[in-house]
């Protein structure tokens, strides 16, 4: 997977440079509104105050009686936990534009592998826990940096590998179906939201239109594109489904409890007690007096 190469003057593939300026400043942009909106140095009190509040405040009951668990907000905690990942992450992409400059390409991928294993640990490790599950939206910006962390290191090794690859030599079949199949899993894995596929779309088309010498790999990013493209839209429909179904669902149930005690009064109103059915020897006798026999 790596190589030793030198990086030579002329590239396989390469990225646009408009797509790569722009995704400069949007990552950039995104990682200081998320270090503006959520300050590091206070992430440690927010934590402790929150622990000190759910100490106090009782558990909930349901409706059978049962304690339900608390609401436990961990956004500060879940921001000083990526901070490390963050800060080892921005120090293997300085090695790597380090190693890039000095055509150590080795380096330069090792480095970026590193970061993005950092990032995926991340990401991946969210929906890893049921418990977490729940409390993705708490820390949705954090997330959202991870994600388009992700897609710029991708961008990144693609960039590097449009270096050191052959010029004459187009790609394997298997290479390709190997390239495609991790961009599918990787998009999958992370969801629900599209950000990773998104982020993947945008580095095939940041690929796609920029220069090439090998027409393979340019085949490949358009294909690829149209592949994830319409996995998303996929999952968008059957997640709108589910919606919809969900949704009726929980319609139905409401009008049924609805009515429910609407037809319970009208049947207590209506109900009438059946006559009894009774026969000669049922009838009571009454006491008769000597004026009546006579």
């Amino acid at each position: 997977m790596f190589s030793t190469s030198k990086a030579t003057i002329s590239s396989a593939y390469s990225i646009n440079h408009f797509f790569l300026y722009f995704a400069f400043a949007g990552n950039f942009g995104v990682q200081l509104w998320w270090l503006m909106r959520t300050p590091p140095h206070s992430s440690s009190a927010a934590s402790e105050s929150q622990s000190a509040k759910e100490d106090v405040e009782p558990l909930l009951e349901s409706s059978t009686g049962t304690p339900m668990p608390r609401q436990i907000h961990l956004q500060a905690w879940d921001i000083s936990a990526y901070l490390p990942y963050y800060i080892a992450s921005n120090i293997c992409i300085s090695v790597w534009a380090t190693a890039c400059h000095q055509s150590h390409i080795s380096l330069a991928q090792a480095a970026l592998f590193s970061a993005l294993i950092l990032q995926l640990r991340v990401v991946l490790s969210t929906f890893n826990n049921p418990s977490q599950r729940a409390n993705v939206t708490a820390f949705g910006i954090t997330l959202l940096v991870s994600k388009i962390y992700v897609g710029i290191l991708v961008m990144y090794l693609w960039g590097t590998w449009g270096v050191i690859d052959h010029v004459a030599i187009s790609p394997a079949f298997e290479q390709q179906v190997h390239s495609g199949v991790v961009m599918v899993l990787l998009t999958v894995a992370t969801g629900p939201d599209p950000t990773v596929g998104l982020a993947f779309i945008y580095v095939l088309l940041s690929l796609y239109f920029g220069t090439y010498q090998n027409s393979g790999w340019h085949h490949f990013f358009l294909i690829e594109t149209i592949v994830l493209v319409a996995l998303l839209v996929l999952d968008l429909v059957i997640t709108k489904l589910g919606f919809k179904a969900n949704r009726q669902r929980g319609n139905d149930i409401g009008l049924s409890t609805a009515y429910l005690p609407a037809i319970s009064q009208d049947n207590e109103e209506n109900y009438t007690s059946p006559e009894p059915h009774l026969t000669k020897d049922d009838i009571p006798m009454l006491p008769m007096h000597r004026q009546d026999l006579s």
